[in-house]
């Protein structure tokens, strides 16, 4: 009886980071994310790029996106694992978990598989789809809309608006944050050269662009 316990914890414990890299992507979610309410997981993403402590290693699962008209909707669960400095990395445990939002604009009936923009924690959906309506307008020509631009890449992004539209129009977001009062769009691909969409909601026609060098870290 007592060997028939043990074995029932063992095999509910949460997994290690090296025993969720084996396993399929919906078995990972339901032995991570055990008592908390979650759709099926349709992949583990290993983040790259970034700082981590020593011991500690990263892990995101992303579920299953649900269609709201136009608008598709997924939630990205982050799991922190540690392990002390004496172990080896794979065998590090869950420390952490909390999730986040991803959003998209689709034009067809399904919901893509890539093509998604990350809220910042602090944002909820309603915010970052209004941005995405924003970045549409600075990709257009609408009426009522004054960019300002700056660029320390000297990539010819800020020659004239036709150009920084088109440009615009050219890099896909990838996030969205909030800054103060402002709303900040990135494009492009994170840990590259930054480009910044950056506007107050209260008067969302008037937007500044910037492109730099990303940080050196």
């Amino acid at each position: 009886m007592i060997g028939l316990i043990l074995l029932s914890i063992q095999a509910s414990a949460a997994p290690t980071y090296a025993a969720v890299s084996r396993l399929p992507p919906a078995v990972a979610g339901d032995r991570l994310l055990s008592g908390r309410q979650h759709g099926r997981i349709m992949s583990v993403e290993a983040p790259t790029g970034g700082m981590t402590p020593t011991g500690t290693v990263e892990a995101q699962l992303v579920e299953q996106p649900s269609a709201q008209g136009p608008r598709c909707v997924r939630t990205r669960w982050t799991v922190k694992f540690f392990a002390s400095p004496d172990q080896d990395i794979g065998s590090a445990a869950p420390d952490t978990i909390y999730s986040t939002t991803d959003i998209a604009l689709v034009h067809t009936s399904a919901c893509p598989t890539k093509g998604y923009v990350h809220l910042k924690p602090g944002l909820d959906q309603e915010q970052g789809f209004a941005a995405l309506a924003v970045l549409q307008r600075a990709r257009s020509s609408a009426p009522g809309v004054r960019l300002t631009c700056s660029d320390q890449t000297s990539s010819g992004l800020c020659a004239d608006d036709r150009t920084t539209r088109r440009a615009l129009a050219a890099i896909a977001p990838w996030a969205i944050s909030r800054d103060a009062g402002d709303l900040l769009i990135w494009l492009g691909t994170g840990g590259r050269i930054v480009t910044e969409l950056r506007f107050d909601p209260a008067a969302p026609d008037r937007i500044a662009v910037e492109r730099r060098f990303p940080a050196p870290f």
